[in-house]
């Protein structure tokens, strides 16, 4: 039996961006009759790889916790299933997800080298020019099979309906986040923004200590019975659930918006560069910045729901 395991970025964004390289990797040993996966993923992002439509086996790390030299090999020496590993995948720059696959004592050992990096690998390949990440990922697998990988739309799939009406698929999934907000994105600016919208519904998804600053906004517009504020209330799992199932989504950060471009949800993404947006997306995305004209914007995003709707995908 063949045994292969992957070390996951910290971020969320990053693991997005990894999952077009996880279900290439997975084709790649498609014609294996006995192969194992074992993804290392962030404790908090586990639930995630359920979107992944293939059989393998996720294990949490803390990288606060385990991240150091000894912590990273008492946790290798820990993981018994995943001890002598055929070939060990990191695509985290840090040195801890190199040595892991050391730890490992994987027989292949492949990524990026940077700096000390390149010791721990036994195929340490040239960082390439700047590329979104998830392309980033793709070509270690171009490099480590000496081909070009066929980078297939990415399937995804739905969890669980968190909402009895997600069928309906008429409400738009929002996530704003007041973390690193600067002036342009104060509540005001954001309810001048919503009322641009007819007559659609909103469900505000974040964290408990964003429920406050979602409030801020909400309180500023006019009927409050479109807007619902799930910050704090929801897991990681039924956030996802919400976004899968949304007509559309509006991202202030590259992860939130990466997530919803995984379930074909017309995605308009706040960003600063073409860089920031769901390079991958499987749906559609627009870039919007503080220089965007917002009704232009909301134009657009409506003309883009309604292309997917009618499309059938």
């Amino acid at each position: 039996m063949k045994k292969i395991a992957v070390c996951l970025p910290q971020d969320l964004g990053g693991v997005v961006d990894s999952l077009p390289f996880l279900m290439e990797l997975c084709e790649c040993y498609a014609d294996e009759n006995k192969i194992e996966f074992s993804i290392i993923c962030p404790k908090e992002y586990t639930e995630l790889m359920e979107v992944i439509p293939y059989e393998i086996d996720i294990y949490p790390f803390d990288v606060d916790k385990e991240g150091s030299i000894p912590g990273v090999h008492k946790y290798a020496v820990n993981l018994k299933h995943v001890y002598n590993i055929d070939a060990f995948f990191t695509l985290p720059d840090e040195y801890y997800a190199a040595l892991m696959g050391l730890c490992f004592r994987a027989t292949d050992r492949v990524g990026y080298h940077h700096l000390f990096k390149k010791g721990t690998l036994t195929h340490a390949y040239e960082v390439p020019d700047t590329i979104p990440s998830s392309e980033k990922y793709l070509r270690l697998l171009d490099n480590y099979f000496e081909k070009k990988v066929s980078r297939k739309t990415i399937t995804s799939r739905r969890t669980k309906p968190y909402y009895q009406d997600h069928a309906e698929n008429r409400y738009f999934a929002v996530g704003i986040t007041s973390k690193n907000n600067t002036k342009w994105l104060d509540p005001g600016w954001w309810a001048d923004f919503f009322n641009d919208f007819d007559g659609e519904r909103f469900v505000f998804l974040g964290s408990l200590k964003d429920e406050a600053y979602i409030h801020s906004v909400i309180e500023q517009l006019g009927d409050q019975n479109k807007y619902i504020n799930l910050a704090g209330q929801t897991t990681f799992k039924e956030m996802i659930s919400i976004m899968s199932y949304a007509q559309g989504s509006i991202a202030y950060s590259r992860g939130f918006g990466s997530v919803s471009a995984l379930f074909k949800c017309p995605v308009l993404m706040f960003a600063q560069s073409d860089n920031d947006l769901p390079n991958f997306t499987v749906g559609k995305s627009i870039r919007f910045d503080r220089t965007s004209d917002r009704i232009v914007m909301v134009d657009r995003l409506y003309k883009l729901v309604d292309e997917v709707r009618f499309s059938g995908n």
